[in-house]
């Protein structure tokens, strides 16, 4: 694919795009159409209707019947014409559970379901909020790739006419003209590549935002680098053992199968219920003995299983089973947790040495540029050595721009992993961004 064809597919699919967004801007526009988060929403709703469905197991049911029926009476040993009647008939039952322990149990359940769901809700957001940092950073990084390759790109292709004009009186040799050559030609695929990884960025940003950004705003020259406050990995674990949303999911979870060990025991348990009815009949019996009659009735019933079949007792074992299961996924999720603290902890201690190594290395790399350009004027330098000089110079401010995106995506993980990040986690994030050039040109 030539560089043409791919500048020309970067802008067709710019067209129609947002205009200059910032990573809050993206967040929100990623929460309200990202499927996944959408779908976490809906299954947070059903859960809730958990409740209402356990409560209504000890709550009273009301019904109500009738039958209203005509009847055709004929004697066939007799002249007589048939007769004919209307049977009347009306109930209303009442029941109250007065005994039902496992439905009390399954109460109970309904609250960890709802517990569980919740801390699966909030872990989407969580997930969200560092999966949209992650690709607008991205984006960031890839606009950088593409502005070093096209700078890099013109500085070899000056360094390339000047190696030209040397070579055309005489002062250097053919092979450095080749070298200049093919160092420009390895810096167009470059840029190539630089393009179509863009393309990628801005892909995966709109595939879990919902819509391409012509623009986003650049992180700040400025950003202030700030170790984790504590300072210790230990008191971040700590807190993720009690906060993290997947831990406490996974708590949840096993507490709803603790809860339905119980449930299922229950089912060894005698119930009792209240009943009560009364009933209007109004019959006929085809003129021979007509009846009317208004009846009422209360009672309690008493259920006690004396056998059935093993089946309470295979699905005790069961749910004993996924409590056993749900439990070990709890120490899993816990474990987990412990990692990715310990793991998001050092990343931001190390991001934190990366800038500030790079960012010494700039000018370093920029001064051995100066000389070696120094030394090709004087002849004690061929022009590859300057081409690699220049070289290291574009990769050392590649590189300390990606330490300073990795650092702040790093600190939104350790929060993650802490089981504390927040919106406003983003906004202070937001707050470290420049203007769009969309809105500086306002």
């Amino acid at each position: 694919m030539s560089l043409r064809h791919i500048v020309t597919l970067v802008l067709l699919l710019l067209a129609g795009t947002a205009r200059g967004a910032d990573l809050l801007t993206v967040y929100q526009q990623a929460a309200a159409t990202n499927p996944q988060l959408r779908a976490a929403a809906a299954k947070l709703r059903a859960a809730r209707e958990k409740r209402p469905q356990a409560l209504a197991g000890l709550l009273p049911t009301l019904s109500a019947s009738g039958t209203l029926k005509r009847r055709r009476f004929k004697e066939l040993n007799s002249s007589t014409p048939s007769t004919q009647s209307t049977d009347k008939l009306a109930s209303l039952d009442l029941t109250q559970p007065l005994f039902r322990w496992d439905r009390w149990i399954q109460l109970k359940e309904s609250d960890s379901e709802i517990a569980q769901a919740e801390a699966e809700y909030a872990a989407a957001q969580q997930d969200l909020m560092v999966l949209v940092a992650e690709r607008y950073f991205k984006v960031l990084d890839a606009l950088d790739s593409v502005a070093f390759a096209q700078a890099e790109k013109a500085s070899i292709g000056r360094q390339l006419d000047q190696a030209t004009q040397r070579f055309d009186v005489g002062l250097i040799a053919i092979t450095d003209v080749k070298a200049a050559q093919a160092r420009y030609d390895l810096s167009v695929s470059r840029e190539i590549q630089a393009l179509s990884q863009l393309v990628e960025a801005k892909d995966s940003l709109r595939e879990v935002a919902g819509q391409y950004y012509e623009e986003l705003a650049p992180l700040r020259e400025d950003l202030k680098l700030a170790r984790p406050d504590p300072a210790i990995p230990e008191k971040w674990i700590e807190t993720a053992e009690k906060q993290n949303l997947k831990v406490l999911a996974a708590q949840a979870a096993s507490e709803t199968a603790r809860q339905e060990v119980r449930r299922q025991r229950a089912g060894h348990l005698p119930t009792l219920d209240l009943n009560a009815q009364t009933s209007y009949i109004d019959t006929n019996f085809g003129g021979i003995a007509p009846l009317k009659r208004h009846d009422s009735e209360v009672g309690v019933q008493l259920n006690v299983p004396l056998y059935t079949g093993g089946l309470v007792s295979s699905k005790t074992r069961e749910a004993h089973n996924l409590f056993q299961q749900a439990t070990e996924r709890l120490e899993q999720e816990v474990r987990a947790a412990e990692l990715n603290t310990r793991n998001a902890f050092r990343g931001v201690v190390t991001d934190i040495a990366q800038v500030k190594a790079l960012g010494e290395s700039l000018e370093s790399t920029r001064v051995a540029v100066e000389a070696e350009k120094a030394g090709f004027e004087v002849g004690t330098r061929t022009v590859v050595d300057v081409l690699n000089a220049q070289r290291e110079n574009y990769l050392a401010r590649l590189n300390y721009a990606r330490a300073r995106y990795l650092y702040v995506v790093d600190r939104l993980r350790l929060k993650q992993a802490a089981g504390t990040l927040s919106v406003a986690d983003l906004q202070a994030v937001n707050d470290a961004l420049g203007a769009t050039p969309a809105a500086k040109s306002k």
